[in-house]
């Protein structure tokens, strides 16, 4: 089958539209392909206003998004690969998706609330690792109770809890 990702972003970017509203993209720039003035990006991350009076050109399609935008009054050509978007949503009330990274850490929970010693994952090859109760407690307090998790942006912490 075709990737959901760029159907979904369109229903959205109609959605957001058609409802008056201004859509907003978080963009991953660390993806290769990203084309955005640099100095804007905090932490790998921008938020772009796409909304189509704030943009120039704009252009959708099932690999990419591209158009023309101001920053401090300077037009740059900006190009966004469509797995480089992290989520859309319009600004005035938050209303959006947020799209599944790429996944390379898998976390089983269960053994540490059922056994409450250690906590194991399966790393990118995986290959089970575990970690002591306090490790486990930052580590869980770290993903946010979540069962999956991508370290695109998070590497680094993590490696520093895991080790």
């Amino acid at each position: 089958m075709l990737p959901l990702r760029p159907y979904l972003l369109k229903a959205y970017y109609d959605w957001i539209l058609d409802s008056n509203m201004t859509p907003y993209v978080i963009i991953n720039t660390n993806i290769f392909g990203v084309k955005i003035p640099i100095e804007y990006a905090k932490n790998g991350q921008i938020i772009l206003n796409i909304k189509p009076s704030a943009v120039e050109n704009f252009k959708m399609t099932a690999d990419e998004i591209n158009f023309y935008a101001r920053f401090g009054g300077v037009v740059f050509y900006i190009k966004i690969p469509i797995i480089a978007i992290i989520a859309i949503y319009a600004i005035e009330n938050k209303k959006g998706i947020i799209f599944e990274t790429k996944c390379e850490y898998k976390f089983n929970t269960s053994n540490f609330a059922n056994k409450n010693k250690t906590l194991n994952f399966m790393d990118k090859n995986n290959k089970d690792i575990f970690l002591n109760k306090e490790k486990a407690r930052k580590l869980t307090k770290f993903c946010n109770k979540t069962s999956v998790i991508s370290l695109t942006e998070k590497r680094k912490k993590l490696l520093r809890i895991i080790k």
